[in-house]
């Protein structure tokens, strides 16, 4: 977790799918989605992680109610303008 918020693009994907999957911590999809988008926020556009991430933005947002993918989503725009990532 420490990579991820120092802005390691595959740092938060790795954290996205552990809370996807409920690797080391409760199975959070809140976390998971909002994770997705810090990475892809940060991965490069030719990193062939970058297409991992899309795809699982879209399996994530299947599993939630339009409320939790809206909480994700705030949560991601806060923690990157926060770290001086502002990238929607």
């Amino acid at each position: 977790q420490m990579a991820a918020n120092q802005g390691n693009g595959q740092a938060q994907y790795h954290l996205a799918e552990c809370f996807a999957a409920g690797a080391g911590v409760p199975v959070d999809p809140v976390r998971a989605y909002q994770w997705m988008i810090i990475a892809k926020a940060s991965l490069d556009a030719k990193d062939p992680t970058s297409s991992l991430v899309a795809a699982r933005l879209k399996s994530l947002e299947g599993q939630m109610s339009p409320a939790q993918t809206k909480q994700a989503k705030q949560a991601a725009a806060e923690w990157l303008q926060s770290h001086g990532a502002v990238k929607q």
